[in-house]
């Protein structure tokens, strides 16, 4: 019978050689699964820089944007203080106007009033006047219609007297018809002035 030394070993070497393989592949299997990681993790970092690095040029616009803003703001505010101001001053010279036509307007008030009441008190004397006047007037012509009845009934009077004296008239048809004294002696209501006074004196 031959040795069987030689199969044992041929054996054995063939286990060990398995064995090497299995961990040759578990130990790629590791370093590929370790690049893996690696790659995954540069893309994350490489994810992560380029997120950040658009964050910051957001931030650094949302700075200028803001930087902008404020500075809309400043101006904005810049432009209401001096709007502001000027309608202040615009309202405190019309103000004064105010006041000062208001003043105005008050004297002119006042010397309107103290006009009215002169013109009043001179329209109150003056129809006072007037009133005087008119009964001076009335009682002037009460007493000239007295007078001249007194007159009217004096000459009456006369005349009366002066027919009573006069002698009777002789009838003759040659002789001109002789005038009566009285035939161009004016009556009561058509006497002149001159008979009245001549009337007033034989009185």
């Amino acid at each position: 019978m031959p040795p069987k030394t030689k199969d044992r070993g041929m054996k054995s070497g063939a286990q060990k050689k398995k064995k090497n393989t299995g961990a040759d592949v578990k130990a790629d299997s590791i370093h590929r699964l370790a690049l893996l990681e690696k790659e995954l993790l540069q893309d994350r970092l490489a994810l992560q820089r380029n997120e950040a690095r658009q964050a910051k040029a957001s931030e650094e616009q949302l700075k200028q944007r803001l930087q902008g803003l404020k500075a809309e703001l400043d101006e904005a505010r810049r432009e209401g203080k001096a709007i502001y101001t000027e309608m202040s001053l615009r309202c405190q010279k019309l103000q004064e106007k105010l006041d000062t036509r208001s003043s105005q307007l008050e004297k002119e008030l006042s010397g309107l009033k103290e006009e009215l009441e002169i013109c009043q008190r001179e329209a109150k004397a003056a129809r006072e006047e007037a009133e005087r006047a008119l009964d001076e007037r009335d009682g002037t012509l009460a007493q000239l219609r007295t007078h001249i009845a007194d007159m009217e009934a004096k000459y009456e009077e006369v005349l009366h007297e002066k027919n009573l004296k006069k002698p009777p008239v002789r009838k003759a048809s040659s002789l001109p018809r002789a005038v009566s004294p009285s035939s161009h002696l004016p009556t009561a209501r058509g006497l002149n002035l001159d008979v009245y006074r001549a009337a007033w004196t034989s009185s």
